[in-house]
């Protein structure tokens, strides 16, 4: 007997193998039973037993504050203590001192346990008083708010009154931009070329069933700007996680002749990050629903994942080269269905 041009036992062996495989991966265990409706209920159960440590290792968890145990809290004092150079506002009060004093008592890891200060939380306001915020706001570097290069803007012009499909790809598909000559005008008319071509057949692009495809599809442009610095672009997927995360998390283990030493932890993933020679310097992540501001995982990875792994993308650089801190700038983009939010 065949099935689609193929002998029958063989497809039956080849499917066997690859449930077995996923079960496997799964932490699934496989029970035979002649209820037709049996798999709903071994894998539902499975499932909700096992979701809660498979998630630890993907990109999608919301788990990212982990609970401080009593030795962190004295982790926390010391390196406090060890500041050397602290940032003296006009009151007389240092800047890296009102930030321990605002998270020292926080039971879960928060970003201010690395000194990274985000203005745009309402909680500062009862640590800072209105003068202190308005220095610290306007020490705010803007380096990256650069207008567009002129040739590029000329390009972009080329759209202006355009709104259908035929219009845009007409006044872009002729347009001469070569890949090595002119990497940046060409990477600008291939990703306002592929963009429009999501949208051939119909007013809005196709629903989108996961993150990848989103980023792939929509959001390709972004990877594909890699080519005009010569950088690196990963998604990470199933691969591990970003080095700079993972030696952060790893610094302090250390063989002691009292306790047991710790596990190895593993690094944060972003959706896409890219890298420089052996250094991380930016990173993506991406939701497939716009869920506001205040959504919860919004919040998580605009406030709280992305700017600790883009401080340890910092803090790597600045040790390996000991540059100048102010000439170290690293970039993080969340996008949440189709809107974009980028920090740095």
């Amino acid at each position: 007997m065949f099935y689609k041009n193929e002998n029958l036992n063989t497809y039956k062996s080849q499917w066997r193998y690859y449930f077995k495989e996923a079960a496997l991966f799964l932490s699934l265990q496989i029970k035979k039973d002649d209820r037709e409706d049996i798999w709903k209920e071994i894998i539902s159960t499975s499932l909700s037993s096992t979701v809660k440590g498979f998630c630890s290792k993907s990109t999608s968890t919301l788990n990212y504050q982990e609970a401080l145990k009593e030795s962190d809290f004295h982790q926390l004092e010391n390196n406090h203590q060890k500041i050397a150079k602290k940032w003296l506002l006009k009151s007389g009060r240092n800047v890296e001192d009102i930030i321990y004093d605002f998270a020292k008592d926080f039971k879960y890891e928060h970003p201010a346990h690395s000194y990274i200060l985000d203005l745009k939380t309402a909680d500062w306001e009862s640590y800072f008083s209105a003068e202190e915020l308005v220095e610290v706001k306007s020490a705010e570097d803007y380096t990256f708010n650069r207008t567009l290069p002129e040739n590029l803007n000329t390009m972009l012009m080329l759209l202006n009154g355009k709104s259908s499909f035929r219009e845009i790809y007409n006044s872009f598909k002729n347009l001469n931009a070569d890949p090595v000559e002119d990497p940046e005008e060409f990477w600008l008319k291939r990703s306002v070329v592929d963009f429009t071509l999501l949208f051939t057949d119909n007013e809005e692009h196709e629903k989108y069933t996961t993150e990848q495809e989103l980023l792939d599809d929509v959001y390709s442009f972004i990877k594909n700007s890699k080519k005009i610095s010569g950088a690196k672009a990963t998604k990470y997927v199933h691969v591990n996680a970003v080095s700079s995360s993972a030696e952060y998390k790893n610094d302090t283990r250390s063989i002691s002749s009292k306790e047991r030493i710790s596990r190895q932890a593993s690094g944060d993933r972003p959706d896409l990050c890219f890298s420089y020679l052996s250094n991380e310097i930016g990173c993506l992540e991406i939701g497939l629903e716009d869920h506001g501001a205040n959504g919860t995982k919004e919040i998580n990875e605009s406030s709280i994942k992305l700017p600790m792994m883009m401080k340890n993308f910092f803090t790597k650089i600045y040790n390996q080269y000991d540059f100048p801190t102010n000439d170290v700038k690293v970039v993080g983009i969340v996008i949440s269905g189709t809107l974009e939010i980028e920090l740095d």
